[in-house]
């Protein structure tokens, strides 16, 4: 049961700041700024808040993004604490969450990955592989076989 408390309150934490950073911050830099999880400490003392920048807006704009997540801290700990009734607020820290980058990254390589394998070996078939792989090796019977002894 006491597992279950900061998980709660880490949604409740995400929501209120998600909330106050779309309607009562008016930093242009957090336009870009998406909240995407939050994580308390086991004594609900300290939440740690994920966030991401666009992708492809490049490392200035996250420095942007973490600058004025930094500055506006105070008043969104000020403001979750009025909302939430906690009997300690917590300090809300920032982490930039890179997850949206590397499935970029990673998708990016899953659609040059045939093409690599092309340019390596331009007469193979690339269905050769997964057809070899589906053909079970010498000596192995399929559960149909072993029912006819």
């Amino acid at each position: 049961m006491a597992g279950q408390r900061p998980e709660r309150v880490a949604r409740q934490v995400l929501q209120e700041v998600s909330d106050l950073a779309e309607r009562e911050l008016s930093d242009p830099r957090l336009a870009l700024v998406t909240f995407t999880g939050a994580r308390m400490s086991p004594d609900l003392r300290v939440a740690w808040i994920y966030y991401s920048c666009m992708p492809g807006q490049g490392e200035d704009a996250r420095h942007e993004c973490e600058r004025a997540l930094e500055h506006a801290a105070g008043m969104l700990k000020r403001q979750v604490g009025r909302r939430l009734r906690l009997r300690y607020v917590p300090d809300l820290r920032f982490r930039y969450d890179d997850s949206l980058e590397r499935a970029d990254r990673i998708s990016q390589l899953l659609e040059d990955a045939p093409a690599a394998d092309t340019e390596r070996d331009p007469g193979a078939d690339p269905g050769a592989a997964t057809d070899a792989a589906a053909d079970p090796p010498h000596g192995t019977r399929s559960g149909s076989d072993s029912e006819d002894r």
